[in-house]
């Protein structure tokens, strides 16, 4: 007995209806492989650019401090100079010559200094007035009054008060032809002198 199953032409047909389907089933399958590798790639590529971005981005940020001269660290001159600029400078007083402690009090001082402290006319008298910076208990001041074209001269004694002294003028207008004279008083104490100077308008 033949046990072989026979072919019949319904079961050819059947096995060639099959093969379209497979190879439909192939493609697709082969499809979805290469556009998950291609997905997989494009993926590789975004991170790996975005990571380059990140380096680029902070490499350039430090390059900007480096040249930013805000963000540049202070050297030593610069320092130095805020210092000297924040430090407070003494005062001058146009006019007002600064006290130096090195050279002691005005009493120790070789020349004889002072100054006219008045002087000034009413129209009958002209009036001056010379203080003495030093304290002296004998003397002499010497006036000299002089304009281009007269000149007039007068001594008084030095008269000391608790810590300087002073001489004092009073000249008769009658004495004088008017204008603006130059003063000049010569003061002596023992072998100390000094000159004090002024002007006068009579």
């Amino acid at each position: 007995m033949d046990n072989s199953v026979e072919k019949t032409p319904e079961t050819s047909a059947r096995r060639r209806n099959y093969r379209p389907a497979i190879f439909v089933v192939l493609i697709i399958l082969l499809a979805g492989v290469a556009a998950f590798v291609i997905a997989l790639n494009r993926r590789s590529d975004n991170g790996s650019g975005s990571t380059e971005t990140t380096s680029s981005t902070a490499t350039k940020d430090e390059n900007e401090k480096e040249t930013d001269p805000e963000t540049k660290p202070e050297t030593k001159e610069e320092t130095s100079k805020e210092t000297e600029e924040e430090t407070p400078k003494e005062e001058i007083v146009e006019g007002k010559t600064p006290v130096n402690l090195d050279q002691g009090d005005a009493s120790d001082l070789d020349a004889l200094t002072g100054v006219v402290n008045y002087a000034a006319s009413d129209g009958q008298t002209v009036m001056i007035r010379v203080s003495i910076d030093q304290y002296l208990e004998t003397g002499e001041c010497t006036l000299d009054l002089t304009t281009s074209y007269d000149s007039f001269n007068l001594a008084d004694a030095i008269s000391p008060s608790a810590s300087t002294s002073s001489c004092s003028f009073d000249i008769s207008t009658d004495l004088l032809t008017g204008g603006k004279y130059d003063i000049n008083v010569t003061v002596r104490s023992g072998d100390r002198k000094g000159i004090i100077k002024g002007e006068v308008e009579v």
